[in-house]
């Protein structure tokens, strides 16, 4: 008999389990902006779990906005990057369980260089 109830039991419990014990992941969430406050769409955030070295990336939707989240507690360096902007880097960056850590960036205009390089023989007029 208690074998049939025991299933019932497990599944009772689960659902009185308070809901800090079922999720023990973190999340990392913030707005990226360019030097004069506008929202960056489409910049790449990454996250570098420094123990494990899993990665997870995202990306700011129109408003700039991102979200990163079920991300298991630890250590994590976060890169904010887009092209023609300078790269943010966040190192070590502790999360803990249910944490929510914020991580507002304000990205610079990055300097553009570029290199032509050209190859070939140069033709001299026969005299």
């Amino acid at each position: 008999m208690i074998k049939r109830f025991a299933p019932w039991v497990f599944l009772l419990l689960l659902f009185c389990m308070p809901r800090s014990a079922l999720s023990q992941t973190a999340s990392i969430t913030g707005t990226v902006k360019d030097s004069t406050g506008a929202a960056v769409p489409k910049a790449k955030i990454t996250s570098h779990n420094r123990a494990t070295s899993a990665a997870r990336s995202t990306i700011t939707d129109d408003s700039g906005i991102y979200r990163i989240t079920s991300l298991p507690p630890g250590n994590y360096d976060v890169v904010i990057e887009k092209a023609g902007f300078k790269t943010v880097e966040y190192s070590s960056v502790v999360l803990t369980v249910d944490h929510v850590q914020n991580l507002d960036a304000t990205l610079a205009p990055s300097s553009v260089t570029e290199k032509v390089t050209v190859t070939g023989e140069s033709v001299l007029p026969s005299i």
